[in-house]
């Protein structure tokens, strides 16, 4: 093989890995797009993930999602810090946004929101 049949064979895999890459990229975003009317089914999870990260005991009433901008936006009902040893107070919030920028938290591996 010359080097430029080697150089033609390397652009040749390159242009298909990118292709792949960007057709299951394109899948998932759809995916989440499309179980975002389900977010109240997982109340429990981010009930449970949002207590880890906060350290506290929180209640979700309510819990729906959509797609805004960039990424998904959760919009969260009746939201209930209750009082522990660590903060001696409960808080209730009506309700509040969460924004998450999908395509950062992808690049970084780790969550982030707006």
């Amino acid at each position: 093989m010359n080097a430029k049949s080697v150089c033609f064979f390397c652009l040749r895999k390159i242009w298909q890995i990118s292709a792949v890459t960007l057709v299951l990229l394109a899948v998932l975003v759809s995916l989440v797009k499309y179980s975002l009317p389900y977010a109240n089914d997982y109340r429990a999870e981010v009930e449970q993930f949002l207590g880890e990260q906060l350290n506290a005991d929180i209640s979700i009433g309510s819990l729906s999602a959509s797609w805004q901008g960039n990424g998904p936006a959760l919009v969260i009902n009746q939201v209930g810090f209750a009082d522990n040893a660590k903060a001696p107070i409960s808080v209730s919030i009506e309700q509040t946004r969460l924004h998450i920028n999908l395509w950062q938290s992808l690049l970084d591996r780790q969550l982030h929101s707006n």
